[in-house]
């Protein structure tokens, strides 16, 4: 009988560690790479570390010019040079490939203010090689960290191993900083989440392409828990959150929320307004946006991850910049991108909908509204053309400075 119930714990171990096994996307290499020692030479000499571990089911390699430091309360990188020990290297690579790659970003930093340097990354694959390199000059606090997006959405190339440079102008400036590699999906609010790369089950990053503003409520529903702390990284300090309160007293009541649940729609405001957040370390769960409805069934407040297009009729309302709800103005006009929420009123009252004010209350916040409607088509996936006619993508944000065409106007871009 002992050997039995020890037999079915052993399968409850392991059925344990597979069902945690952890698939971040957020890399961090201090602790991967914590006892390796630089073996020293000539000046740029260069070692390279294999650990037999896996971080996150990849398997890391590291080169550096430089003596590796681990100081014990120094915030989680790698720390590379100190000292009359200069640095100007590091590199990062896989021996195993990532798949469905939309958005790369490296967080570094440099010991000299005044330092220059490079951080590249190349996506290596059968079809060939994505390489795309950011240049960054330090000027002022040399304490604050610099962010490196590199996106390959445009790229036919999204998947192969993975590597990542960095490296200093010149070997005397002294140390360099890693502290994270991040490897996420772009989720686009015009687009059905199912038709975009998505890891269902697995802890993953996703950057959602959508603008935070901070002067009014945005609405806004997804396919994942965020912990307070994460949301804190993605939208900054400050920010407001709020769940309706399935209570109407003339308006609509909504109360305070500090996190978020995968489905449940809500109310946020950043302090300052956000651009394309990234939600790092997430679980993409297989979830229906939920309709939070009121005491009396004739309100609801109805998250959506995908686009959808309201009904005209007054029983589909969004909220406008003065705290009001309000129904699309034609059919022409209805859509509402995803990942957000829009308000339900019952078919009983939607018939009166044009002589009733409907609003909504977050309590001790003054209300400014929220656009979660988008009145006029937008423009993110028109075709976009040089001046030679050749299409350069979709997407004018990530597009360098100059003049293009898009809808048959000439755009410029500084």
């Amino acid at each position: 009988m002992k050997t039995y119930v020890n037999f079915w714990l052993l399968c409850f171990m392991l059925l344990f560690l597979r069902t945690v096994e952890t698939h971040a996307q957020r890399f961090y290499f201090k602790e991967l790479f914590k006892n390796c020692e630089y073996k020293y030479g000539k000046k740029q000499t260069q070692t390279t570390f294999e650990p037999t571990d896996k971080r996150y089911n990849h398997q890391w390699k590291l080169t550096v010019d430089g003596k590796l430091v681990n100081k014990k309360n120094e915030v989680d990188c790698l720390h590379v040079g100190t000292g009359n020990d200069a640095s100007q290297l590091i590199r990062l690579e896989t021996t195993t490939p990532f798949k469905d790659v939309d958005l790369v970003r490296v967080s570094t930093n440099i010991a000299d203010k005044r330092g220059v340097y490079t951080v590249s990354m190349t996506l290596n694959s059968d079809k060939g090689n994505f390489i795309n390199t950011c240049n960054i000059t330090k000027e002022g606090d040399n304490r604050k960290r610099d962010l490196s997006n590199f996106y390959i959405t445009e790229s036919k190339i999204n998947s192969g191993t993975l590597k990542v440079e960095m490296k200093a102008k010149k070997y005397e400036e002294g140390a360099l900083y890693l502290y994270f590699i991040e490897v996420a999906s772009v989720l686009s609010d015009q687009q059905k989440l199912q038709t975009q790369h998505i890891k269902s089950g697995k802890t993953y990053s996703y950057q959602v392409q959508r603008t935070f503003a901070s002067d009014h409520w945005n609405t806004i529903c997804l396919p994942f828990d965020v912990s307070k702390e994460a949301l804190t990284e993605a939208m900054g300090k400050n920010w407001a959150l709020r769940e309706f309160d399935k209570k109407v007293e003339n308006v609509l009541k909504f109360k305070d929320a500090d996190a978020i649940e995968a489905g449940v729609p809500y109310l946020i405001k950043p302090a300052d307004k956000v651009e394309n957040p990234i939600f790092s370390n997430v679980v993409y769960q297989d979830v229906k946006p939920q309709t939070v409805q009121d005491e009396t069934g004739q309100y609801a407040f109805v998250g959506t991850f995908d686009p959808v297009n309201l009904k005209v009729d007054g029983s589909d309302m969004f909220l406008l910049a003065n705290g009001n709800l309000a129904k699309p103005k034609s059919e022409e006009v209805s859509q509402m991108y995803g990942m957000r929420a829009y308000f339900k009123i019952n078919e009983q009252s939607s018939s009166s909908a044009k002589q009733i004010t409907y609003a909504i209350d977050c309590g001790s916040e003054t209300v400014n509204g929220i656009q979660s409607l988008h009145s006029h088509p937008s423009t993110r996936n028109q075709p976009i053309y040089n001046l030679q006619g050749v299409e350069v993508g979709t997407d004018i944000l990530h597009l360098p400075a100059g003049v293009y065409v898009m809808g048959g106007k000439k755009i410029i871009k500084r």
